[in-house]
């Protein structure tokens, strides 16, 4: 997945996506509910965690009630940058 991310990024560039490919599940849904659409939002949440890239994710508003979010990912060390740009800080 490394070199995968590698391949795709050149320093300075940012990949932007959604956090989870729908909003939030409703509170309440069961096991069975949830287990059924975790592996679709497995594809989208597991890119930094396989590949180390630093990624943020920032609330970008509510579909039906639910709340959506914003995933924005840098090359390796990026970690201030995000921080710097989309945080404030």
């Amino acid at each position: 997945v490394k070199d995968r991310v590698a391949a795709l990024l050149d320093p300075g560039d940012m990949l932007v996506y959604p956090t989870a490919p729908f909003p939030a599940p409703k509170l309440g849904q069961s096991f069975e509910e949830l287990a059924e659409v975790r592996p679709r939002v497995m594809r989208l949440t597991c890119l930094s965690g396989l590949s180390g890239i630093p990624q943020l994710s920032l609330p970008a508003g509510v579909v039906d009630g639910a709340p959506v979010g914003l995933s924005i990912a840098t090359l390796w060390h990026g970690d201030r940058f995000l921080i710097r740009t989309f945080c404030g800080g």
